[in-house]
């Protein structure tokens, strides 16, 4: 080829053209004017040359320009040198020979490198590369960079396996967050104490989930919130305390120090604090009490339905005349003669001898919450608006959006929060709204003010929320949403619900190891520690697992549009059945489950004792199948929901309006409970049969039901029985043990 007018010669280009064509289709050829000389680079191009077509490999020539011509290419079927067998593996020694390619494993514990920074100590095994994962801490978590969830891979006393708690555990006071929720000791719900109210233990979440209505915080180590239960701050954690009643409810609490609280609640309900446990005062009523202010240990006031206001005087309480028959809401006070009380009606104020509307109170609405600093600064809520009185007039405070519970530390810092709705927060000119975490169907719902920096919110299922001034934690730890469903098949436990998949290994419910990915748990049964099966609902699709011990199986099934799955048993690792509302009947015998023949057309429940004695509960009647077909067992006399075996002869099943009937083999006797839904029938024998009947627990005597108390009565969805434990599950996240 020619270059600017000049020929190359050997060492140096002359005057004169130059052709360096080689005339090689695979070289780009060029004239080095430094070297003096032509060259002629190789460049691979096209597909290989085996891909060319059989012809390609024997025509004489490098198709694909690789250097190697026909059967001289591997790409032809073999090799001419070492280098064709390079597989990229360096536990393998390659080599060619006899136009074949060998790959023989080094030497077991060869060092290598696997390219995958997250892993350490790569040797060789078997000819394959392979790491330790990278664990520098050894405590059997990877960290967050490779694919963990180790917050801290330097600290083994930091790993998401770890358990913060319980109270008086030194990871509650280390200033490490030990277990990776973000949250660091007494913040950490793990270092609340185990609640546990009438031998029923809360397991998930920590420290509860019973719901929670009226809150006072005096102090940052004295916070007191109660509800279905008390639940008391001292600075380090909560500690739960049963309040009397039965069931008992509390809306709210107030109290001149530790050892003098009060609470009222439900049905004229007051119970008292003192310093130890809480005990039932007679309130000289049974109307719904929903507010108390307490001056000294002989003074202080509750008010409720109808108008009720009453005065503790020391040794009773009294009644004292409101002159209306309104509800009244709350009550608050500034002094012995200068009480406020706020409802349904007009603004209350005791003046020493009796309660009179206030001058130039706001009218035609009602109001839920009052609280006052001083006579010149009292603070009233309804749901749309929040007032002053400022010692002579009310004074509008804007749109803050109102609320059911108010709580201050000043003029310039009042709080309000609401059901269903954020909390609003007073700087002295202006209003600012939060949103504190909130966890599946939590609703704020009362506010208690320390000071502007140390502030709690309370609700519903276990709600505990505190703001430091300048970020809020949820002290709450755990699952939230209901649990609709639990196994223990042993050491081992399986839980389930909107939440996704729990699994309990031994002091808290975790999800399990590749959990399933995010699915509304519906059922789930195990006939060991090494068979379970779940069942749940996403995206319209079936999903089903099966867990063998180590790990998970999946299956899916096309369900109709607003087709659930209602049950699952199964009776070993070969033999599982599976029934949805619509009429559809799934049987696994190993492997993915398949449609059978359903028996009715509604499928509710399923139980078992073997493979040849299956029961459904198809809501117009029960049937059996006997290993061979499906057959009615007449005569029930219900509407059929539940149903769980004992044997074959001892059957007992549960439907609408809380009817129940027992099978003996040969006809169904009513066995009559008290009127309830039954969400959940089971036992462990003949002589031990348990249900849950209108969220409460109820064991067969053998001619009546017996309730279990339990605290957050009502709440209830799902019973497990062993000959030692009773497990309960139900509203936000509650997963409860007691002990038999």
């Amino acid at each position: 080829m020619t270059l600017n007018g000049f020929e190359c010669g050997t060492r140096n280009c002359i005057f004169g053209p130059r052709d360096c064509d080689d005339g090689n289709e695979c070289t780009t050829d060029s004239c080095s004017e430094s070297a003096g000389a032509c060259q002629h680079e190789l460049v691979p191009h096209g597909n290989p040359e085996s891909q060319n077509g059989a012809d390609a490999c024997m025509n004489g020539r490098d198709d694909d320009c690789d250097g190697y011509p026909d059967s001289a290419d591997p790409d032809c079927g073999g090799c001419s040198i070492d280098a064709h067998c390079d597989d990229a593996n360096s536990c393998t020694a390659d080599t060619c020979s006899n136009r074949e390619c060998n790959h023989v494993p080094a030497a077991d514990a060869t060092a290598c490198d696997d390219g995958n920074a997250c892993t350490r100590s790569d040797t060789c095994a078997s000819g394959v590369c392979k790491g330790d994962p990278w664990d520098d801490d050894r405590d059997g978590a990877l960290s967050n960079e490779c694919g963990g969830t180790d917050c801290d891979d330097k600290n083994p006393e930091v790993s998401p396996d770890l358990f913060e708690g319980p109270r008086g555990n030194a990871r509650c006071s280390d200033g490490l967050d030990n277990d990776c929720d973000q949250k660091t000791d007494q913040w950490d719900g793990d270092c609340s104490s185990p609640v546990c109210i009438e031998g029923w233990c809360w397991t998930n979440p920590h420290p509860t989930s019973a719901a929670l209505e009226g809150l006072w915080a005096p102090a940052s180590n004295l916070v007191v919130a109660v509800g279905q239960i008390a639940m008391h701050w001292d600075g380090t954690g909560f500690v739960g305390k049963q309040l009397p009643g039965s069931p008992p409810y509390y809306y709210d609490v107030h109290g001149t120090g530790p050892s003098d609280v009060w609470a009222v609640g439900s049905a004229g309900q007051i119970a008292r604090f003192d310093g130890s446990n809480w005990s039932a005062f007679a309130s000289g009523t049974t109307a719904n009490l929903r507010g108390v202010w307490a001056r000294t240990t002989t003074d202080a006031w509750a008010v409720g339905a109808g108008g009720k206001i009453a005065r503790w005087n020391g040794s009773a309480w009294l009644d004292v005349p409101s002159g209306v028959t309104a509800q009244l809401n709350d009550v608050w006070g500034t002094s012995a003669t200068d009480v406020w009380v706020v409802g349904n009606g007009p603004v209350l104020r005791w003046n020493g001898a009796s309660f009179v509307p206030v001058a130039g109170a706001p009218t035609g609405t009602s109001f839920y919450g009052v609280w006052a600093s001083g006579p010149g600064n009292v603070v009233i809520s309804s749901l749309s608006k929040v007032y002053r009185y400022d010692g002579a007039n009310f004074v509008d405070m804007g749109a803050a959006g109102g609320g059911e519970h108010v709580s201050g530390a000043g003029t310039s810092s009042v709080w309000v929060t609401n059901h269903n709705g954020p909390t609003h927060q007073w700087n002295g000119s202006a209003w600012k709204t939060h949103y504190p975490p909130r966890h599946g169907s939590e609703d704020p719902v009362a506010v208690g003010v320390v000071t502007a920096n140390d502030v709690w919110v309370v609700g519903n299922n276990g709600l505990l929320d505190h703001w430091d001034g300048s970020a809020w934690t949820a002290v709450r730890d755990g699952a939230a949403e209901t649990i609709k469903a639990i196994a223990r098949p042993g050491a081992d436990g399986w839980a389930g619900g909107a939440d996704g998949l729990l699994r309990y290994n031994g002091t808290r419910w975790v999800a399990p190891p590749d959990p399933p990915r995010a699915i509304d748990v519906v059922d789930l049964h195990a006939s060991s520690e090494s068979n379970v099966w779940i069942v749940g609902e996403s995206r319209d699709m079936g999903q089903i697992w099966q867990w063998n011990g180590s790990s998970f199986t999946a299956y899916e099934v096309d369900l109709a549009f607003g087709e659930v799955f209602t049950a699952v048993w199964t009776n070993g690792p070969n033999d599982a059945w599976i029934t949805t509302d619509d009429g559809k009947l799934f049987r696994s015998t190993g492997g993915a489950p398949a449609v059978q023949a359903a028996p009715a057309s509604e499928l509710y429940d399923l139980a078992a004792t073997g493979s040849n004695n299956v029961w459904i509960a198809a809501r117009q009647s029960i049937q059996k199948y006997d290993g061979a077909a499906w057959s009615a067992m007449a005569g029930p006399g219900l509407i059929a929901y539940q149903v769980w075996a004992a044997a074959p002869n001892d059957v007992w099943a549960a439907g609408a309006f809380g009817r129940i009937a027992h099978w003996d083999g040969a006809s169904w006797t009513p066995r009559a409970a008290k009127g309830g839904e039954v969400d959940e029938l089971t036992g462990t024998s003949a002589s031990d049969v348990w249900l849950i009947e209108g969220g409460l627990v109820e064991r067969w005597s053998g001619s009546s039901w017996v309730e279990t108390p339990s605290p957050a009565a009502g709440g209830w969805s799902d019973l497990h029985v062993s000959s030692s434990e009773l497990w309960v599950t139900g509203n936000g996240g509650g997963i409860l043990v007691k002990k038999r």
